[in-house]
């Protein structure tokens, strides 16, 4: 399920600096060629950032919430649009992330006018945005060689937008 991240925001920093810190992970889902100003706090009343939480039971007879992901984005309210969105799944293959994930989007989707994102070309999850475009009739545009990579190499970049009918 999806919680507010205050309770996991030094977690997912330290996730993302110690264990995706150059790597492509990060580059996919950030465009950030390092990781020296990572942050998921935002002094941005209009950022708001999620954490994909699930409960297991520990050895005490207690429940254990465990951080498996975390999605941001920023609402401009004078347009009805989401933009910036950020997320990244610490676990490959979390179903439960992408339940998450999804289910927030259909959120967004019903309460907003547009929702925009962006892709570096070669992203794993390229894919599943491509269908998810499809399946809402939106659009996709790529911009080629604008994104550099931590080995100087320059990458496509998509952008992708869904406009409520």
């Amino acid at each position: 399920m999806l919680v507010p991240a205050y309770d996991h925001e030094g977690f997912i920093e330290y996730a993302l600096k110690a264990k995706f810190a150059y790597s492509d992970d990060l580059f996919y889902a950030t465009g950030a060629r390092g990781c020296l100003n990572i942050s998921v706090s935002s002094d941005d009343p209009n950022v708001f950032t999620w954490a994909s939480e699930l409960e297991v039971p520990n050895e005490d007879g207690g429940v254990d919430k465990i951080c498996y992901g975390y999605l941001q984005y920023k609402i401009d309210y004078e347009t009805r649009s989401i933009c910036r969105i950020s997320m990244m799944s610490f676990k490959k293959g979390t179903q439960e992330f992408l339940k998450d994930v999804y289910n927030k989007f259909l959120e967004l989707y019903e309460n907003f006018n547009r929702i925009e994102f962006t892709c570096i070309k070669g992203n794993p999850a390229e894919r599943h945005y491509d269908r998810l475009i499809k399946k809402f009739n939106g659009n996709k545009v790529e911009l080629h060689k604008s994104i550099m990579d931590n080995n100087g190499k320059l990458h496509d970049e998509i952008i992708y937008e869904i406009v409520k009918q």
